[in-house]
């Protein structure tokens, strides 16, 4: 019986699992190109940048290649099957993806049923709004719009340079127990963060059983009952936007109201 030799075998199962759980996210992100502009709605630039050069399918297999390689190298390099029993890198990287792919799936849901103009119109908006502003106001609506990502962000970076300056810190200063303070509060701070989703987990469970409940007994009055939702157009408008579409060769025809109605 011939035996792989421990690099080998550690590239192996690196490679494998990290393209098992990239899977997730490039199936997802495949599902959004369908409504969604990559250009303007994916936050990775060297998927967007080979994207406009070769296409979605085939800047997929590039970054897949490339990626899925050198993370598996890295694991050879850092030995880890041997040291954590997995292939850590390819775990680490992996499980971004997974995230990844979950925030897929939720602007899925969120963008379901709308057209692609609806969705680009609110990306516009905020793009206007941005191009207006100088650099530190720009800044400081990008914190306020994804004010959760960056907090949590600002909280992981700090656990991280606590975890790496600890013994160095207590060292400068001569206080051998600052180290592991920092090391423990550090631990403790990055804990909070799953902690805090398995808590909103269960918030969501509670809160959508109380909505459904209220719905139910009669309590949750819907906003858009009393709504006209409703508009005539005389027959010789709507031929008229026939012929015009047909002249243009499109399959969707675009009537604006005023909001007003």
């Amino acid at each position: 019986m011939v035996s792989l030799p421990p690099s080998i075998l550690t590239f192996v199962f690196s490679f494998f699992a990290y393209s098992m759980l990239r899977y997730l996210d490039q199936s997802s992100t495949k599902r959004l190109a369908r409504r969604l502009d990559i250009q303007k709605h994916e936050i990775n630039p060297l998927l967007t940048w080979l994207t406009r050069k070769w296409g979605l399918d085939k800047a997929f297999w590039i970054t897949y290649f490339v990626f899925a390689v050198g993370i598996g190298l890295i694991d050879v390099t850092l030995n880890t099957l041997a040291t954590f029993g997995f292939p850590a890198a390819a775990y680490l990287f992996g499980l971004l993806h997974v995230l990844a792919a979950a925030n897929n799936l939720e602007l899925d849901y969120d963008t379901r049923g709308l057209t692609k103009e609806q969705i680009e119109s609110g990306t516009f908006q905020f793009v206007e709004e941005l191009s207006g502003l100088s650099l530190k106001k720009s800044l400081g609506l990008l914190a306020e719009k994804y004010a959760f990502t960056v907090i949590a962000s600002v909280l992981s970076f700090i656990a991280i340079l606590s975890i790496a300056l600890g013994d160095p810190v207590s060292k400068l200063v001569g206080r051998p127990y600052l180290g592991a303070v920092m090391f423990q509060m550090a631990l403790v701070l990055l804990f909070s963060i799953p902690f805090f989703y398995s808590a909103l987990m269960v918030g969501l469970l509670l809160w959508s059983r109380r909505l459904v409940r209220m719905y139910r007994k009669g309590q949750l009055p819907n906003p858009n009952s009393g709504l006209d939702r409703h508009i005539d157009l005389d027959v010789s408008v709507v031929e008229e936007a026939l012929v015009v579409a047909r002249a243009n060769n499109t399959s969707t025809i675009r009537i604006e109201v005023d909001e007003s109605f």
